[in-house]
């Protein structure tokens, strides 16, 4: 069994890429007439074609919340979703592109579209799962519809996230840079004031000692600064980044509710979108749950799965996760009591994300001066305690 690559043409004249594995030529030949496609190139596949798959990189948040909306709206019209596939293939990212490709050649060897998504980084539990019901349910364009809304939210909190912290992190920098400079080229021509001086200040001693030191350790800072963003960059590649940070956040205060906050949006967009695909309460809390990074508040979603799989009311066992406030058990009783479990687990997400959303416009109010104060006062201590140092010379010739 080999690999062929073709390009072929459809009897509506559009074009089509892939893959497919057959015994030989004339079989792959066959096998694209039986598509009803017209062979245009065909050719077995290389080494450096096979390896293609493990070419491919991780997708990120926003590549898949536009592959998704752009696939949702094919299928929407009526594209079959391996012609859709291709369709995106053509005008994607090289790796988004890679992904599509790899997508459209398992469909059209007969996998489920869910398997072959479970195969490459980028789609989650939640993404997979919802695919694959939607598969046996034949409403595919529904489903990439909620979740493109879903992703399309993300990547908002996320650019949001990104802007609050953006200002903090450039004064932060410069803070940084002046304290630098201050160490390593004034601090260090001034010193020879101080060389006749017989005792000088503690003040002065201090800011002397800090700019030698500065001068001797700075490589070995950069160089601990510079491992840690690649063991940054490392924890990304592989996926454990959520994790390191959401157990570091958790435990920083005023945090703690924060980092909850978006759990439970996450954890109710997630339950309301497979409720609403059909999915089982059981399952669907088994796979909102695998979704989470806290593995406390993991462990716990678990727990009130199996509280409900044991005839336990929804409400009273989530309310042991500490996960929703009063106003959201409230309302998911609501929900349980009249049936409409998805409407209500949008309408907590929904009110989730306006409260979060005024909690990171709150965080970027308070962090904007802080910072301002912060760097005013590193800066201006380090300029006055220079000038203290300079007026000292003369109490000590004294």
């Amino acid at each position: 069994m080999a690999r062929f690559l073709y390009e072929a043409v459809d009897r509506h004249g559009a074009e089509a890429k892939g893959e497919l594995d057959a015994n030989g030529l004339q079989e792959a030949k066959l096998a694209l007439k039986q598509q009803g496609l017209i062979v245009v190139q065909l050719r077995q596949a290389d080494n450096r074609a096979k390896s293609s798959s493990s070419a491919i990189k991780p997708l990120k948040l926003a590549e898949l919340e536009v592959m998704t909306s752009e696939l949702a709206l094919l299928l929407e019209s009526g594209v079959r979703i391996d012609k859709g596939l291709d369709i995106l293939a053509k005008g994607s990212s090289s790796n988004v592109s890679l992904v599509l490709t790899q997508l459209a050649a398992s469909v059209r060897k007969g996998a489920p579209l869910s398997d072959a998504m479970a195969e490459i980084k980028g789609f989650d539990n939640v993404y997979v799962n919802l695919v694959r019901m939607a598969e046996e349910s034949g409403n595919l364009a529904l489903v990439f519809s909620q979740l493109a809304k879903e992703l399309k939210f993300r990547c908002d909190l996320k650019a949001k996230i990104i802007q609050s912290l953006t200002y903090p992190t450039v004064i932060m920098f410069v803070c940084v840079a002046c304290i630098l400079f201050v160490f390593n080229f004034i601090v260090p021509r001034m010193s020879g004031l101080f060389e006749q001086a017989s005792e000088l200040p503690v003040y002065t001693e201090v800011l002397l000692a800090t700019s030698a030191w500065m001068q001797s350790y700075q490589l070995h800072l950069f160089a601990g600064l510079a491992l840690l963003v690649f063991w940054i960059a490392h924890l990304g590649s592989t996926g454990q980044l959520g994790k390191v940070l959401t157990k570091t956040l958790v435990k920083i205060p005023g945090l703690r509710q924060s980092i909850l906050l978006v759990n439970q949006i996450q954890v109710s967009s997630a339950i309301g979108m497979l409720l609403r695909s059909g999915v089982k309460l059981e399952l669907a809390l088994k796979m909102a749950a695998d979704g989470i990074e806290w593995p406390k508040l993991k462990t716990a979603l678990q727990g009130a799965r199996a509280k409900v799989s044991s005839g336990e009311p929804l409400t009273r066992s989530l309310e042991a996760t500490g996960l929703f406030g009063d106003l959201s058990l409230s309302l998911i009783e609501v929900g349980e009591e009249s049936g409409e479990l998805p409407k209500v687990f949008d309408e907590v997400a929904q009110r989730s994300r306006s409260e979060f959303e005024g909690w990171t416009a709150k965080l970027t109010s308070v962090l904007e001066p802080l910072m301002i104060l912060v760097m005013g006062g590193i800066v201006g201590g380090v300029v006055v305690v220079m000038l203290l140092s300079i007026t000292s010379l003369n109490d000590v010739a004294l």
